[in-house]
């Protein structure tokens, strides 16, 4: 089995187990549970996630073979939608115990939706890493890899803390732009920032070492 024909099958296990895990979730909360609908959560923002998280590997995919003037604009598109994909760890954010549904099953939840988000941009950057070395050296192709690591752990703090999302930087870049102006002037928002941006960028840059290594 060649390294794509693995690697799609793994991504769509994931993506599968994880929206039947979140089904199970919604059938247990809705038709077993009694508790009040004001208090269901049915985590629906998971689903919505990890279709944004599936956009950058899908698009790294696609643009493989296309001409140059295709690919850049698309390599632009992939990199804007990039941070979605290891953004399904803050989702983390959201678990505690919504009695009656046992806190470890929507840890289980989370977890897996997490590591499903992990692997596809895990994946898409390998798949990216090929698509640079068609155009570019090794060096060039990995640095540009690297960049695109270090705005990435920027980009999920951005979605994270400042709660700005990926299209808000091509319909808003203004708002965007004067946010992160003012906020980053304040010493502990940008210790904050440093810090959160870094450990992702550094766990992205670790995955994504493993990922080629096992291709």
């Amino acid at each position: 089995m060649n390294s794509h024909k693995k690697t799609t099958q793994i991504a769509r296990a994931l993506v599968l187990a994880s929206i039947i895990l979140l089904a199970i979730r919604l059938f247990w909360w809705y038709y077993i549970s009694d508790a009040p609908s004001i208090y269901r959560t049915p985590f629906l923002f998971l689903a919505w996630n990890l279709c944004l998280a599936w956009i950058p590997w899908w698009i790294s995919r696609k643009i493989k073979d296309s001409s140059t003037w295709l690919f850049w604009p698309g390599a632009l598109v992939w990199l804007l939608f990039l941070p979605n994909a290891p953004y399904l760890l803050t989702d983390l954010i959201h678990l505690r115990l919504r009695a009656p549904i046992p806190l470890w099953f929507d840890a289980t939840v989370f977890f897996l939706f997490a590591v499903t988000g992990w692997v596809l941009g895990s994946f898409s950057l390998v798949q990216m890493e090929d698509n640079l070395q068609k155009r570019l050296s090794l060096s060039s192709a990995r640095a540009l890899l690297i960049f695109a690591i270090t705005l990435s752990g920027f980009g999920v703090y951005i979605g994270r803390f400042r709660r700005w999302n990926s299209w808000d930087a091509l319909l808003r870049p203004y708002e965007v732009l004067h946010d992160l102006t003012i906020s980053l002037l304040q010493a502990p928002i940008l210790w904050e920032a440093t810090l959160f941006s870094g450990i992702i960028a550094a766990l992205m840059g670790l995955s994504y070492w493993v990922s080629t290594k096992q291709g």
